[in-house]
């Protein structure tokens, strides 16, 4: 079982988000498709095989690929943009979430 991040640590920095990669998987599936997120825990990445969907495509298409199933991997083009780790999100209206709730249960 081949490494493709060059050793038993690896350098799990790849999954950049927006990284748009070619991976074949040990089943010899190729997926190719761009980096949504990587959870370092359970060792996943998540693949948005068409992330700008076209008006022949329905929606995106959300691939889980555990990396120890990853036979190869390669990048074919970085991030058009940098991540903003300093996002803001919106303000949460907490009593609107409430009556939501209320009405849910009921």
């Amino acid at each position: 079982m081949s490494d493709p991040f060059g050793g038993s640590s690896g350098d799990k920095s790849l999954w950049m988000v927006g990284l748009q990669v070619k991976i074949r998987t040990m089943q010899e599936e190729d997926v190719e498709g761009e980096v949504f997120c990587y959870d370092n825990i359970t060792s996943c990445v998540v693949l948005q095989e068409n992330p700008v969907p076209t008006s022949a495509s329905k929606g995106r298409n959300i691939r889980i690929i555990r990396t120890d199933y990853i036979k190869d991997l390669q990048v074919i083009t970085s991030p058009t943009q940098d991540p903003n780790p300093t996002l803001v999100l919106p303000a949460v209206n907490a009593s609107r979430i409430r009556v939501r709730e209320e009405v849910a249960v009921q």
